[in-house]
């Protein structure tokens, strides 16, 4: 009776919290038990593709806790605690605890029902648009889970990854490379008249654990050593919510971690401002970041360490291990038209880009939608924007043949998806007055980047993109760094050595590469129509 109960609630709220429902467990072996067993009837499966057990345990075992229904995309989380979740629960322990325990009558749901659904009301296209996005900028803390996001809804709507066989015009191929590149592919007519490729990348800023023994030991605790993963202003990252994720050996496999799971968090803290010693602060160095694990010894971090995750001392001499914020995406203002969230530089645009190319209609075209990694530190490495795999994607397109790769190079068209700086009227010398982005204004046409134009789109790709814009009623601004003031680079300059007519279009960002970095939901919206016109025209 009550696994019919319990299927019968979680169906309800699936159907009405279309994208997730998080559920309260608490270890609680047998609330575990019937929960799956209510999800195996539903259908659902792990979203990693392995087939949902029954067996309470197994959820341990696995690298996500995350269930995901075959056709609604409807996930299941579960959460050991809800206090530790960015998220309140949808179903609470304490519910499930009285529908297996109590043989009541279906008040139990109503209210339940009655209490939670009006999250779901009133819920139009661009709020799931948002909803979808906010999901996973919270749940994509690294780029080898933003890969297996963007992989799963991939698969979800028929694409298939490339068996190094014979493929057809129309087919939709996926390329994945090393854990952290992937690129889908949907076949056009013909090559040689070139694709439609936007790329983005789905690194961001963050703090890598050093190799080694980066353990060090003081009167106040342990800490581990970290060096900053792209450019960032150290003292932004002081006194906030970090999670440690990444990959690890343990006993002879390659695990992923997420320590935000099971609720640890970690911090680096600063200095109270009575002090005259406060220099040390604002000059902090990057051999400063430290951050604090436990308040007790060396020993004692390592018996935690192994009784949680099975970790070792020897296991960090090379791991893969890096500390981020941890915190949910908040709307701000007013009008709550502003995102405040980790990583909008640049999961905003890599969402936009996967959005366009699943929801776009048919093209002649090839359509190419690519995600890569290392940006933030220049976008070499095997993974990054400079790798041989890229130029690999167009000869097995063009089946080998090297100058019809060549030529099917030269004829495709490019749009770098990356945020740019967006205008903060706090710091208004430091931007160009007659070519700014302004929150809000629309996606954001960068012509060329930094003093040393990383790369210079031509006349023809400008006019080009503002065309679609115009055409196709999406908002857009132009934006360039003020001479004086340098500026950053893209991956657009090595796709421009490639061949390929080139230009960065993205998202406005405020204060970027902090923790908490801030966009425009109505920015996303036109970035996301400029990248969904590219791929149909």
């Amino acid at each position: 009776m009550s696994i019919r109960r319990i299927t019968s609630l979680i169906e309800e709220l699936s159907k009405k919290n279309d994208k997730q429902v998080i559920i309260e467990v608490n270890d609680d072996k047998e609330v575990i038990e019937q929960v799956l067993i209510s999800l195996e009837e539903l259908g659902y499966y792990w979203s990693n593709g392995r087939e949902l057990p029954t067996q309470w345990k197994k959820i341990y075992e696995l690298n996500t806790k995350s269930i995901i229904a075959k056709k609604s995309r409807t996930k299941i989380i579960f959460r050991d605690n809800a206090m530790y979740s960015k998220w309140l629960p949808d179903i609470k322990y304490d519910t499930l605890k009285k529908i297996i325990d109590e043989e009541k009558d279906r008040d139990v749901l109503d209210v339940l029902l009655e209490d939670i659904l009006y999250k779901a009301q009133g819920n139009n296209e661009e709020d799931n648009f948002i909803d979808e996005y906010k999901y996973l900028l919270e749940e994509g803390l690294h780029e080898t889970q933003v890969l297996r996001y963007i992989k799963d809804k991939a698969e979800d709507v028929g694409y298939k990854t490339y068996n190094y066989k014979h493929f057809n015009v129309g087919d939709k191929l996926i390329f994945e490379f090393r854990d952290k590149l992937i690129a889908l592919v949907e076949v056009g007519e013909d090559i040689s008249e070139g694709a439609n490729l936007i790329v983005s990348h789905i690194d961001s800023p963050r703090l890598d654990v050093i190799v080694g023994e980066p353990f060090v030991s003081n009167d106040d605790g342990t800490f581990i050593k970290t060096q900053p993963y792209g450019g960032i202003i150290p003292q932004l990252w002081l006194d906030r919510p970090f999670v440690m994720v990444g990959k690890i050996k343990i006993n002879d496999e390659i695990k992923y971690i997420n320590t935000g799971e099971k609720g640890y968090l970690f911090s680096i803290t600063s200095l109270l401002p009575h002090l005259r010693g406060r220099k040390e602060v604002k000059d902090l160095s990057y051999d400063k970041l430290l951050v604090r694990m436990i308040n007790g010894n060396k020993e004692e971090l390592f018996k935690m360490l192994e009784k949680e995750y099975g970790i070792t001392k020897e296991n960090f001499e090379l791991a893969d291990l890096s500390f981020v914020p941890y915190f949910r995406t908040l709307e701000m203002g007013l009008d709550k038209d502003l995102l405040l969230g980790y990583g909008h530089d640049d999961k905003s645009c890599a969402y936009a880009e996967l959005e366009a190319i699943l929801t776009s209609k048919p093209n002649k075209r090839t359509k190419i939608a690519l995600f890569t990694a290392y940006e933030e530190t220049g976008s070499g490495q095997m993974s990054g924007a400079e790798t041989q795999f890229i130029d690999d994607i167009f000869l097995t397109l063009a089946n080998g043949h090297t100058l019809l790769t060549r030529e099917f190079m030269r004829n495709t068209k490019v749009i770098s998806a990356d945020v740019t700086g967006g205008f903060d009227s706090n710091y208004s010398s430091h931007f160009e007055d007659s070519a700014k982005a302004i929150c809000g204004n629309g996606v954001a046409l960068v012509p060329f980047t930094g003093l040393k134009r990383g790369n210079d789109a031509s006349i023809e790709m400008r006019e080009y993109i503002k065309g679609l814009c115009v055409d196709n009623d999406v908002k857009y601004q132009v934006d360039t760094t003020k001479v004086s003031e340098s500026g950053g680079g893209t991956v657009a300059m090595f796709f421009g050595i490639r061949g390929m007519e080139t230009m960065d279009c993205g998202v406005p960002t405020l204060a970027m590469h902090s923790p908490m970095e801030t966009i425009s939901k109505r920015d996303l919206i036109e970035t996301y129509k400029l990248y969904k016109v590219f791929y149909e025209n």
